[in-house]
């Protein structure tokens, strides 16, 4: 294949991954605000999902939610990363760094 075609089609590909951040529930405004607008995010599973995840749970416990927890997902998309560390902090109001370690234990 040529090498002209391949650097098109990466380009294609970035730019299709840009735009979908762009647009997606959880897309951050780094020039605005940068927090999660929660109302577009109430609908959608991972929001269910932490309800399911973090009831009942006390701070010293936040290590843990993720231990026995697995995710499939590509490299490029850190949609679930980005917001479980975001919902941490929020529900247990912890640093960030405190909240990706603990994501960081699921599988």
């Amino acid at each position: 294949m040529s090498p002209a075609v391949i650097a098109v089609g990466k380009a294609a590909i970035v730019r299709s991954i840009l735009f979908a951040e762009r647009h997606s529930h959880i897309f951050v405004d780094q020039s605005g605000n940068k927090s999660l607008n929660l109302e577009r995010l109430h609908s959608t599973w991972l929001v269910k999902f932490m309800q399911v995840l973090g009831p009942d749970r006390k701070v010293s416990d936040v290590a843990r939610v993720f231990e026995d927890v697995s995710f499939i997902v590509f490299n490029y998309d850190r949609c679930v990363e980005h917001f479980m560390t975001y919902a941490l902090q929020l529900l247990y109001g912890i640093g960030s760094q405190e909240a990706s370690r603990s994501f960081s234990k699921q599988k």
